[in-house]
């Protein structure tokens, strides 16, 4: 059964594409650890030789060994692979998994600008620290209960559903807490330890099923197989997950386990040598795999080819079979285990000291080269929000505002897009308030058209900001700018337009970007309506080639050493995808007076948009938004919005 959750995890990891909802890996591995580690315990308990010391002592061989070169390769790797920023984190992530409480920095690090989970060689820790979070307290809990070991089945019971109600209420509300949080994870490792539970205080109910050919024992597996499988393929990173969708893979691995050995699924398909030696180096290929992949995707600076993604996985195999022979399972098995435990815990100790060392010292970025380091330094700049802005809450929406000497105001609206352009509106308004309007900013996750809703829950925030700024005599102007090709290309599967109680996703020639034309028709037409000036500033050139990260390129072949790549993107690759939508959102302000802004006839010559100014500086600060300092010196198309 490792070998089933390992697969469905590397799958998942190496083609996404194919293995949609492999991630639910985990939840069986969590199940199958809360059975196994909660059986221990019970049996020594009634076997009354229970220890609290050789509990962790075992706990420290079987976890420590494995996850000791995994957290030092990684250090050595990103010594070279990894540029300033990117080593800090490192650093910090080897602490956090070092302490086993990877799962609170990841959460703390989720945002909107936070870097993609391919990036981070040691995500998968996460998984790691919430099961020994969970088996530092379980034992006490355990043993205290055992004086009233007749109520121990009802606690674990009322405890896993107290769980599973809270994952269930908070991945409705935060999905990225609800998958990083203990609270929401616990009832998968209870689901194991109540069948632990249970097989010990009544196993006269699963006496049956352990003799060959038992029906019910054949059935319980097929169908727990079916479950696990039905997961592995038909979630996805879309799918709110842990919540109730959690409980396919965890009744999926409880049945399975409750079918017993005689089940013809676990006796014939989980009991063949591939998948029992699969099994036996789980642990290590977990650790392994997901570092050789990560650091694949950062040198390469997009998703690796198949190939090398293949060679990945095949490298991960081999080192997780050569930490099991040689590291793991000798000092699981040798002598003077408990002086082999204080060794590993003190080395430790050391690691997660180096980690904490290198994020205080900001990844030494006197390791790269200077003039690639002074690109990488407007990598992660952002203005927003500035000194000067002024929380304003309006009708149930926190606007900013920033005030000017003259009574009417000017309204900013969109996402990011929007906010990466304020430096330049506090740059006129700093230097001249008297000559400009005020500007109030309502800049979110939530895209700019009623109706259509992104990753983000908005409500009815697009109503109520334009409802606003129709009834308001001091807004006289507005100004739209979102990731408006992003949103109607929905490459993501992020946005929808909702039509009655249906979300119809957007993307090229969908229905739901249709409702979400005529939306935006309707809004500028209902603010022209009102006598509102209004502008739309169409979406910037973007891309990978753009980033500061992306500028500076890294070699595969020679780790440490970077070239600088400053070609641009052309104006025509750039146009390419988006044309469509362009012309269409141009024919829609035209058709309701709507004054078009475009970035590109700005940032762009007649072939190329740059990456760099004319004397070397960066223009982006990552592969979507201009850097700040570029913003307000150079974006000159954005004055006319705010001119008396």
């Amino acid at each position: 059964m490792r070998a089933l959750a390992v697969i469905a995890v590397i799958g998942f990891h190496a083609f996404p594409e194919l293995v949609h909802g492999g991630f639910t890996g985990v939840d069986v591995f969590f199940v199958i650890s809360g059975f196994l580690i909660s059986g221990i315990i019970l049996v020594r308990l009634e076997n009354d030789n229970f220890s609290f010391i050789d509990f962790y002592a075992r706990r420290v061989r079987r976890i420590l060994p494995a996850l000791l070169p995994i957290l030092i390769a990684s250090l050595l790797v990103g010594w070279f692979a990894l540029f300033a920023d990117e080593y800090r984190q490192l650093g910090r992530h080897v602490a956090a998994g070092a302490g086993f409480v990877s799962n609170f920095i990841l959460m703390q690090e989720s945002g909107y600008f936070d870097n993609a989970a391919e990036t981070k060689p040691l995500l998968h820790l996460w998984s790691l620290s919430i099961e020994e979070q969970f088996y530092v307290a379980w034992p006490l809990l355990i043993a205290l209960l055992w004086l009233r070991r007749s109520l121990l089945p009802a606690f674990i019971l009322l405890t896993l559903l107290f769980s599973l109600a809270v994952s269930i209420a908070i991945t409705a509300i935060d999905e990225v807490e609800a998958y990083y949080s203990p609270l929401t994870r616990y009832w998968e490792l209870m689901a194991g330890s109540l069948l632990a539970c249970l097989l010990l205080f009544a196993p006269r109910h699963f006496k049956h099923m352990d003799q060959a050919g038992s029906r019910l024992g054949n059935a319980l597996s097929l169908i727990g197989m079916v479950l696990i499988v039905v997961a592995t393929f038909s979630f996805s990173k879309q799918s709110p997950f842990p919540g109730w969708r959690a409980l396919l893979p965890v009744m999926g691995t409880a049945m399975l386990i409750a079918a017993g050995p005689g089940a013809w699924m676990n006796s014939v398909v989980l009991s063949h040598r591939s998948l029992v030696w699969l099994g036996l180096i789980s642990y290590p290929l977990y650790l392994w795999h997901w570092p050789l992949l990560s650091f694949l995707r950062i040198i390469e600076g997009q998703a690796p080819a198949i190939g090398l993604r293949l060679a990945a996985i095949v490298i991960s195999l081999v080192l997780a079979w050569l930490t099991y022979m040689f590291i793991e399972s000798p000092i699981r098995s040798g002598r003077r285990r408990g002086l082999t435990a204080a060794f590993v815990v003190l080395m430790m100790i050391g690691v997660g000291y180096a980690g904490y060392h290198i994020q205080q010292q900001g990844g030494f970025p006197a390791r790269i080269a200077a003039q690639a380091r002074h690109i990488l330094a407007a990598s992660g700049e952002w203005g927003w929000p500035g000194k000067s802005l002024q929380p304003l809450k309006l009708n149930g929406e926190t606007y900013q505002f920033q005030p000017s000497s003259t009574p009417k105001t000017v309204l900013y609206w969109g996402d990011s897009y929007m906010q990466h352009y304020y430096p330049r509106i506090d740059a006129l308004l700093s230097r001249n308030p008297d000559n400009y309007k005020s500007a109030l900013f309502m800049a979110s996750s939530c895209p700019p058209i009623p109706g259509v809703s992104g990753a983000a829950p908005c409500r009815d925030q697009a109503n109520n900001v334009l409802e606003h700024a129709r009834a308001s005599s001091e807004i006289d102007t507005v100004v739209i700018s979102a990731s408006l090709y992003k949103i109607f290309l929905n490459d993501a599967s992020m946005y929808a337009f909702k039509q009655g109680s249906v979300d119809e996703p957007l993307g090229l020639g969908r229905d739901g970007s249709e409702h979400a034309y005529r939306s935006l028709q309707d809004m500028f037409l209902a603010l022209r309506k009102s006598g509102k000036k209004v502008f739309l500033v169409l979406p910037h050139p973007n891309g990978t080639r753009l980033d500061p990260k992306g500028i500076v390129r890294r070699d595969l072949t020679k780790l440490g050493a970077y070239t600088i790549d400053d070609s641009g993107v052309t104006r025509e690759s750039f146009g390419a995808r988006t044309r469509p939508i362009r012309e269409r959102l141009v024919s829609i302000a035209g058709a309701a007076e709507v004054t078009v802004i475009d970035p590109v006839a700005f940032l762009c010559d007649a072939i190329v948009c740059p990456s760099l100014t004319e004397d070397g500086e960066p223009m982006y600060m990552d592969a979507y938004h201009l850097r700040p300092g570029y913003v307000r010196g150079n974006a000159v198309f954005l004055d006319v919005t705010l001119e008396r």
